[in-house]
């Protein structure tokens, strides 16, 4: 035996370390479709740009530095789109384009800086799900339970100051989440709603701030 084929023997094998990627978990669910089955979740090594990898991206330009605008811009739109859905007021003339900054956003609490896509089927199916089993658990009528649909849908905007009401309404969704049998189907939706109300019940009452003054 050759001195070289010992070497090539005995080196040592290092696996390749892509510095400019980081691979993050995620664990893709599914819904069940109409004949009640349910495909098994998938969990998949996704990669993502590391910190040397988002440098390299700024640094080479082009196509790479394209997308990334246009993602922090799409995440941008998504957060003043919030703002107007959730404000009827809403205007050129009382948007405040400081609260909207890259450093505010950052600074948001992490999970107030997620943002979900629901589609109207999503909303739907909820809104289906959430009336036959809160008929039962709840005993409410038809017509609260369609009112209640209504808020919600618009994400509570018409009582973001009428903590009372809030309160109520995060009562009903704990006992629709305790009942409900197709939580995960609808996880993303619940997980909205719970964090929108959340901001809204931890928000300054201004009524309560003038009484103050």
């Amino acid at each position: 035996m050759s001195e070289t084929q010992t070497s090539q023997e005995n080196a040592v094998v290092v696996p390749k370390y892509d510095q400019l990627t980081d691979k993050i978990n995620q664990i893709y669910n599914f819904k069940k479709d109409k004949l009640g089955n349910k495909r098994s979740s998938v969990e998949i090594p996704t990669p993502v740009p590391s910190v040397e990898g988002i440098v390299a991206i700024l640094q080479e330009g082009g196509k790479k530095l394209e997308l990334l605008q246009d993602v922090l811009a799409d995440y941008i739109r998504g957060a003043v789109g919030e703002w107007v859905g959730d404000n009827a007021d809403a205007s050129a003339e009382n948007f405040k384009a400081n609260d909207f900054s890259w450093e505010a956003l950052a600074n948001k609490p992490k999970q107030d800086r997620r943002q979900v896509t629901i589609t109207p089927e999503q909303w739907a199916a909820f809104f289906e799900d959430y009336k036959k089993v809160m008929s039962v658990a709840s005993k409410k009528t038809e017509e609260q339970l369609d009112n209640a649909c209504k808020v919600y849908g618009a994400k509570f905007a018409m009582f973001k100051t009428d903590k009372k009401t809030l309160e109520a309404l995060k009562g009903q969704l704990t006992i629709y989440a305790d009942a409900t049998e197709s939580g995960d189907e609808h996880v993303e939706i619940l997980d909205l709603l719970l964090r929108r109300l959340e901001t809204y019940l931890k928000a300054d009452d201004p009524a309560a701030l003038a009484a103050a003054l």
